[in-house]
């Protein structure tokens, strides 16, 4: 059973998840979405002639749980995937970012280990990038 730290201030800190082993596991989830996508597109005329295990979110999910380490890896990677699921549709920021996550996914050539590696370093930039414009503001 997962145990939670409930003295964490999020989420994968209270599963006993690193903060870079979250970026991966975020990274996982979209690139799974996005060459979910793709595979059906490449692979069939009509989407619903896709099996069930290549369209579904349960079959995402799937795929997803086959690169994880632990249930609470898995808590996480559900939590992560249900709330970008929940937003795709009508958040247009969102929609802006998984259009650069398909623009990264087309320049690796939908290789996994790329991917995850190239948005783990996006997203750090994109941190230090904040903090130094947070560290500007305070002088």
């Amino acid at each position: 059973m997962v145990q939670f730290d409930h003295t964490k201030g999020n989420i994968n800190l209270s599963l006993g998840i690193t903060n870079e082993r979250s970026d991966e596991l975020d990274a996982l989830v979209m690139y799974n979405m996005i060459n979910q996508g793709m595979m059906i597109k490449q692979l069939f005329d009509d989407p619903k002639e896709a099996p069930d295990y290549m369209r579904t979110k349960t079959g995402l999910l799937e795929r997803c749980f086959e690169s994880t380490n632990n249930e609470a890896e898995r808590i996480y990677l559900v939590w992560e995937f249900s709330k970008l699921d929940m937003r795709i549709e009508k958040d247009i920021k969102l929609q802006a970012i998984m259009s650069g996550m398909a623009m990264l996914y087309d320049a690796v050539n939908g290789d996994e280990d790329q991917f995850i590696e190239k948005f783990v370093n996006f997203k750090n930039k994109a941190k230090g990038m904040m903090e130094s414009s947070n560290e500007d503001d305070d002088e």
